[in-house]
């Protein structure tokens, strides 16, 4: 019996591939758009699943949550804050809601001996890092509890990139020395390749997720405070059977206590509240891609089922094509399953051929994703095709089989072979029922493909705005880098203020050079840290005085960055040792609301320090994206923080690359053992500030206009095929006087009122789903009336072109050939 069944899903399967066979054109054009649809899909939901599902790769991560801290007094500020050393030291004594909790901090080290130096991302951990995420070395072992105490610190894990790129990946490492900083530090062991560094400040200098070198943190040593000092990321894992809200109520009873003890270093009493927040680090993680990648996936599902709805308008047309056919086999004997089956066998058929040229296109696309994808998209090392992907494309195979192939094959099984048989002729018309049931797919289409190419073109005007905004600074001509400096042989910030002096003045004098300065935290790339103002004659308790970013800044900084002055001088070398600051407009108006700042003096938190003294006022800088608006700042001398890692800033006349060499020269003249990292112009900053929301417009607007042309082909195969089927019809209307416009008008009506509905349809549905959109918006409404206004154009004016074709050869036709034609 078994074998009875299998010869006839046998014989069904040939019998369906000949009948394909004979129609090569349709079914390579069906295969063809399956194998771009499920191939894009497939690759999409291989980035979604790698970087939005997957479990990170540690033990039992959904027992992992990241600690942040809130004070409600400071929210306007940062609505979350990184954590406070101390109060991590109360909550690791204190605390039984956590099994465990690590703190950590990412810094950078200069690595020499063997080779050229090189700089290294870094991160001192707490001796119980990895032992609270479950991780092990690859090889050697990672930090044991007495290496977290003063002087035995010394010690270090590697990453397993740094292992294999600077040590050959040779397993003798362990137990050797190498220098980090100067000082040497005894390697105990390398990390697995697949554990990354997912701690996330919630604010602060710019993230890197590959960590190189991990060093054991002696926390107790750490001359930080109760309050203030909001530098530090803290994870914690869960013990089995505790709840998220359990852990935080007691934590908070913890934070209460804290709070008690805010007071500045005078003893004033600073009345702030504390609070806790648990965040499951699998959602921190992927906090920064999800709204974008989540889009893509909708959109090139979207793609996807028009293209399915296209076929299934195709499928109806052979459907009907067959219909002689298909009543003679039912005359034969043959049974409505029999016939259901054949043609549900078909789109099966051209389903797997798609989904198998889909999956090689997706491991392409997935490759070529990895390799352009935005540096500040979380996980994306991680994304490829794997068992979970290729289930996925399975399942899109035979769902888009049911989904173009269900309706055919239902009106086929369903239809009275008498009226095929009468109806197969040309000489007759075919039903309006039939061509309604195509009409309304293509009001699909047309609905599905118009609210796409809004939201496209919502991401095109927000992407243009972003291009347009003022960022307070001259991007052209300007090179960058990092150069961090060894605290064995700068230990004070008078010796790096000499250094960065040395350097600035050795780049300006070259031939090209119009400026170079130093700053602790370029724009774009994040802010540097920040602090209580407090002006002379401002009797308000601390906690309600204005609390603004600050930045270290060499002379010439701002002439380098093209930061204009409006008003005062900006820092010069001979105003040290002094305290001065030059502030931006945002600041000066927010602390001397309408008066001149100039000579103005003010404090930070601690009153017994001097004042700074104002020397100008400066523009307003965009410093943590082009999206984000200016804050206000604060530019302090050098010599105040005189950074270990600074990043400087060399403005040329021409083409600022070339000053890569100059860059290169002078630090070597200086300290050969000091790396120079991150070169990079300010330009390509500029565009890798906005590398996510490029890509992610740039691939929604290639789905859109996909969409589109799918659209306009579906009506125009429904309006081509409708014009053959009423070729006798068109040839009666013409014998009897109807104009060739007349033929024309009737057809483009028939072809545009789907469209119209379509459009309309589509129009309410991007109305729709704008309040999501808003957070991946800027500067442009959700109901942008010129971006859909835009898009009914461009949709009525595809369809315009898909219509007029049929239409014109509609009214080219003869009215005696039209009537003979059979």
């Amino acid at each position: 019996m078994a074998y009875m069944h299998f010869d006839t899903l046998a014989q069904d399967v040939r019998q369906a591939w000949r009948r394909l066979l004979r129609d090569r054109f349709f079914t390579l054009a069906a295969i063809l758009i399956l194998a771009l649809g499920i191939g894009a899909n497939t690759a999409v939901f291989s980035i979604v699943n790698s970087v939005l599902l997957r479990p990170l790769a540690f033990q039992e991560p959904e027992r992992l949550f990241a600690i942040q801290e809130v004070i409600p007094q400071l929210t306007q500020f940062a609505p979350q804050l990184p954590v406070n050393a101390w109060h991590y030291r109360e909550w690791k004594s204190r605390c039984s809601c956590f099994e465990d909790v690590a703190l950590s901090n990412q810094q950078e080290f200069n690595l020499t001996g063997e080779g050229d130096p090189e700089r290294v991302s870094a991160a001192r951990v707490t001796s119980n890092f990895f032992s609270v995420f479950g991780i092990s070395a690859q090889v050697g072992r990672t930090f044991v509890s007495e290496e977290g105490q003063d002087g035995k610190e010394n010690v270090v894990v590697l990453s397993d990139a740094l292992w294999r790129r600077r040590f050959g990946g040779n397993p003798s490492i362990v137990g050797q020395t190498i220098r980090l900083n100067g000082v040497s530090h005894v390697v105990v062991g390398v990390l697995p390749s697949s554990f990354r560094y997912h701690l996330r400040p919630t604010v602060g200098t710019t993230f890197r997720e590959r960590v190189d070198v991990y060093k054991p943190w002696p926390i107790d040593k750490d001359q930080s405070g109760w309050v203030g000092d909001h530098n530090y990321t803290a994870v914690a894992r869960l013990p089995r059977g505790k709840t998220p809200q359990q852990a935080l109520a007691e934590l908070n009873v913890i934070q209460a206590e804290i709070a008690k003890r805010f007071q500045t270093s005078d003893g004033q009493q600073v009345p702030w509240d504390l609070f806790g927040v648990l965040v499951p680090l699998q959602d921190q993680v992927v906090e920064r891609g999800r709204s974008g990648l989540l889009l893509l996936l909708a959109a090139v599902g979207t793609v996807l089922l028009i293209a399915c709805l296209n076929l299934g308008n195709l499928m109806l047309v052979r459907a009907t094509a067959r219909g002689r056919d298909t009543a003679i086999l039912a005359a034969l004997g043959a049974s409505r399953g029999r016939i259901f089956r054949g043609v549900l066998t078909e789109s099966l058929l051209l389903a797997s051929w798609g989904a198998a040229l889909g999956v090689g296109l997706a491991y392409t696309l997935v490759r070529a994703f990895v390799i352009v994808a935005p540096i500040d998209l979380p996980r994306v090392d991680e994304v490829s095709i794997d068992s979970h992907a290729l289930a996925f494309a399975i399942v899109l195979a035979v769902g888009t089989a049911l989904l173009f192939g269900i309706l055919p094959a239902f009106r086929l099984m369903r239809a009275d072979p008498q009226e095929s048989l009468r109806t197969a002729g040309r000489s007759l018309t075919e039903s309006r029922h039939k061509l309604r049931i195509r009409e309304g797919l293509v009001a699909v289409e047309v609905g599905l493909s118009a609210a796409l190419l809004i939201v496209a073109g919502l991401l095109i005007t927000s992407f243009i705005h972003l291009g347009e905004v003022d960022r307070g600074f001259d991007a052209q001509n300007v090179l960058t880098a990092e150069i961090s400096l060894p605290n064995t042989r700068y230990p004070d910030k008078e010796k790096r203020r000499e250094f960065y002096r040395d350097l600035t003045s050795r780049i300006e004098v070259q031939s090209g050079v119009i400026a170079a300065g130093v700053i602790s935290v370029l724009p774009l790339q994040g802010d540097a840290w920040a602090d209580i103002v407090t002006i002379e004659g401002d009797t308000r308790p601390l906690a309600e005085r204005p609390i603004l970013r600050y930045s270290t800044v060499s002379p010439n900084y701002l002439r380098a960055m093209g930061i204009p002055l409006y008003s005062g001088r900006s820092i010069q070398e001979t105003d040290y040792p002094r305290r001065v600051a030059v502030v931006s407009q945002g600041a000066a108006e927010k602390i001397w609301r309408g008066e001149n700042p100039i000579g103005k003096r003010f404090r930070r938190a601690a009153p017994a320090e001097p004042a700074f003294e104002v020397l100008g006022v400066a523009g307003n800088v965009r410093s943590t994206g082009l999206d984000k608006e200016p804050e206000p700042i604060v530019y302090v001398s050098l010599w105040e923080r005189a950074p270990e890692t600074g990043s400087i800033a060399i403005r040329t006349s021409s083409d600022s690359r070339q000053a890569i060499g100059i860059l290169r020269e002078s630090v070597k003249s200086l300290d050969p053992d000091v790396p120079i990292a991150e070169i990079q112009t300010m330009t390509e900053i500029e565009s890798n500030s906005v590398a996510q929301r490029r890509l992610q417009t740039l691939l929604v607007l290639s789905f859109a206009a996909s969409a589109l042309v799918l659209a306009a082909l579906g009506t125009y195969s429904v309006l081509r095929y409708s014009v053959s089927r009423r070729t006798n019809e068109i040839g009666i209307r013409m014998a009897l006087g109807a104009k060739p416009a007349d033929v024309a008008i009737m057809v483009l009506r028939q072809g545009l009122w789907p469209v119209a509905i379509g459009l309309g349809a589509g129009i309410v549905g991007a109305l729709a789903i704008g309040r999501f959109l808003s957070a991946l918006l800027f500067s442009v409404s959700p109901r942008d009336p010129a971006t859909f206004a835009i898009v009914a154009g461009v949709t009525l004016a595809a369809a315009l072109v898909a219509c007029w074709i049929p239409a014109r050869r509609a009214a080219k036709l003869a009215p005696l050939r039209a009537l003979r034609y059979e």
